[in-house]
């Protein structure tokens, strides 16, 4: 579908954290592979860890599909009711971690990565020192591919951390779950992102009244969505072609939608990727200055603005101002607008408003 040129050039896909909302990630793979798009290296972290490694592997979309739309919460939580029962403030973590890690390893068709047929990394960080790393560099190869993957998976409090060569890891996405700016040491030609902790701010007064559980998910996914903004800020002269997924509305540990987010994940894709000028650059005009994204029209509602000048602070591309107390738009056809909508998460009068051209 795409021009010969694309296939001499680096692409890599980079896959968020986002528990089990990563299904979507198996809809977007989908949609690369029926597009005929050759992916270099693949990125991830958490969940995305996980699907990465499987299509770094040689697992296609159909297979990675029929495998994770199979699991179930008996497959990978085993509650640890002695450790509550006998540790209780000591106890490391909610379940066990050994069904995740024996899912891990029966899952994933290769268990080194010299054997990948294809570079793949995934991040974990070290707990005692709050060191990101990334599995996968020629210095931090040498261990099982599930082990590498299980670390990047073990959610602080919900699994426990994996031990290797002495320190202890957990989920990669504590510090980072959109692991794009390491992508630039690689020197791509192209870096295609999934980010699934992208999601508008929904008013809901009722999360206190919901429990421990909710405030905690809550709180994890406000960091999330903070991290993705602050690293999307360092990446606008990347080559990137951002897919952002909305499935805010599915819980991390939530099993029953994984049809559902897979065909989410495609579609979403696809409307990114069939005209994106990066992977169509001959449907565009010669001397044109291809953008990023489809044109967005962005205006506010000046009524409704306080002057608090979040949108210029959290905008990437600086393409807000302050005068007389209210937020201006520098261009309301920005060009290097990258649809993250960080201005309008962080608007506190949401007065900020997107209409697509």
């Amino acid at each position: 579908m795409f021009s010969s040129d694309l296939s001499k050039k680096k692409i890599i896909l980079v896959l968020s954290g986002g528990g089990m909302r990563g299904m979507a990630h198996i809809g977007v793979i989908r949609a690369i592979e029926s597009l005929g798009i050759n992916i270099s290296e693949y990125v991830g972290a958490s969940i995305g860890s996980l699907v990465g490694a499987m299509a770094a592997g040689g697992v296609k979309a159909q297979e990675i599909e029929e495998t994770a739309c199979r699991i179930r919460k008996q497959d990978i939580l085993d509650l640890d009711y002695w450790g509550f029962l006998w540790k209780r403030g000591r106890i490391q973590s909610a379940y066990k971690g050994k069904k995740l890690h024996d899912f891990i390893k029966g899952t994933l068709p290769i268990d080194s990565f010299d054997a990948l047929p294809k570079p793949f990394f995934a991040n974990a960080v070290d707990i005692n020192t709050g060191v990101n790393i990334f599995w996968g560099l020629e210095k931090l190869r040498d261990l099982p591919l599930h082990d590498a993957v299980y670390a990047s998976c073990a959610i602080p409090g919900i699994f426990p951390p994996k031990k290797i060569g002495g320190n202890y890891y957990v989920d990669g996405g504590v510090v980072d779950p959109f692991p794009i700016k390491f992508v630039k040491l690689r020197k791509p030609d192209i870096i295609i992102a999934v980010n699934l902790c992208h999601s508008l701010p929904k008013a809901d007064n009722n999360i206190p009244e919901q429990g421990l559980a909710a405030l905690i998910a809550k709180a994890n996914a406000i960091q999330c969505n903070a991290i993705t903004d602050l690293n999307l800020h360092d990446c606008v002269e990347y080559p990137l072609i951002l897919i952002n997924i909305d499935a805010s509305r599915v819980g991390v540990l939530d099993f029953d939608h994984s049809h559902e987010l897979v065909e989410i994940g495609q579609q979403e894709a696809m409307k990114i990727l069939n005209e994106h000028p990066l992977l169509s650059p001959k449907k565009y005009w010669l001397f044109s200055r291809p953008s990023r994204k489809p044109q967005v029209k962005i205006s506010i509602d000046t009524a409704r603005c306080i002057g608090c000048g979040s949108c210029h602070v959290n905008c990437p591309t600086q393409n807000f101002s302050l005068k007389e107390d209210k937020a201006k738009v520098v261009s309301a056809n920005n060009p290097e607008c990258m649809l993250d909508m960080a201005c309008l998460k962080h608007c506190p009068g949401r007065c900020i408003s997107f209409e697509l051209q």
